[in-house]
């Protein structure tokens, strides 16, 4: 796996907090900042939530899995879901 995408995949249950705090301001009030693995899902979980909160339909919203399995078609539903939000 290319390191830019494992790096992904480490990083970006903090962007996706990020970017959601950035769009409405408290929607993810305490996001964990410990680096591991179940820390991460529960963020990644956390800003979906947040998302179906800001009105996408779960028909926009990526799966957990798909940034474990990053593959071209899973990573494309993660960017849907972002296109989608902002």
């Amino acid at each position: 796996m290319p390191v830019r995408v494992q790096e992904f995949k480490q990083q970006s249950a903090n962007y996706f907090v990020r970017l959601m705090n950035k769009l409405r301001q408290g929607s993810i009030v305490k996001p964990d900042t410990k680096d591991d693995g179940f820390v991460r899902q529960g963020n990644v979980t956390r800003f979906l939530a947040a998302c179906s909160s800001y009105g996408l339909s779960n028909d926009d919203l990526f799966q957990r899995d798909d940034l474990v399995e990053a593959t071209s078609e899973s990573l494309a539903r993660v960017a849907k879901t972002i296109i989608t939000l902002i």
